[in-house]
């Protein structure tokens, strides 16, 4: 089956990135830890994919004018991507719908969209999520503040799963779920995972040896 892993980013400019985190903290802070941030998943990810060579990595970046720049970083690392790609206009659950259809209109299989602010072992994670699609029409992976930091489905892609969902909120995986349940759609969990939204996130990933950072905070 043919297999791609679609990962949600922004390029880290300071005041358009981790504004949450930006309020307690600064623009530029909050856009050094993003930046971090999304290093570290997409050479966590990259490894993966040179591991077991069974899917394509894309970036769906939410800016055109950013392209450029998101080249310049890639260049300065050893990590490749397979293609990059600008994500549709609206609002998240808008913005992931498009990236499934053009993805599965593309020829994939198995299609994973995986956001950019995580830490913790997301490869042990990835890798699991596309076991899970070999038996289950969709795969989730919650995140502790109650949303999911990775949605995966096989073959096709019903929008409705993602209706009614208030984002942003505790109750945006709850929701996600009982949408799917509603539905009828077989599928499976993975582990939840930490993202960094706010400074008890990134305080939390640092008792727990998840992030490190050069500066104190």
């Amino acid at each position: 089956m043919k297999k791609v892993l679609a990962v949600f980013c922004k390029y880290p400019t300071p005041g358009r990135v981790k504004t949450r985190l930006a309020k307690d903290t600064s623009d530029i802070f909050a856009a050094e830890v993003y930046s971090m941030l999304l290093v570290n998943v997409l050479t966590g990810v990259y490894e993966l994919q040179k591991i077991l060579s069974c899917f394509d990595l894309m970036l769906y970046i939410d800016n055109s004018s950013d392209i450029h720049r998101f080249e310049e970083l890639l260049n300065r690392t050893h990590i490749r991507v397979y293609a990059m790609r600008i994500q549709a206009q609206g609002d998240m659950g808008y913005r992931i719908g498009c990236c499934f259809r053009e993805l599965f209109h593309d020829g994939y299989d198995k299609v994973v969209i995986i956001g950019s602010d995580l830490v913790g072992d997301l490869s042990v994670e990835i890798k699991k999520a596309y076991d899970i699609l070999e038996t289950n029409q969709m795969v989730f992976g919650p995140s502790f503040d109650g949303g999911f930091y990775l949605i995966g489905a096989k073959d096709f892609f019903d929008s409705c799963v993602l209706s009614g969902l208030r984002w942003s909120s505790s109750e945006v995986f709850k929701n996600l779920l009982g949408n799917v349940k509603d539905i009828g759609y077989k599928y499976g969990l993975l582990n939840p995972l930490l993202d960094i939204d706010t400074m008890e996130d990134l305080l939390r990933a640092k008792r727990e040896g998840l992030f490190i950072y050069e500066r104190d905070f």
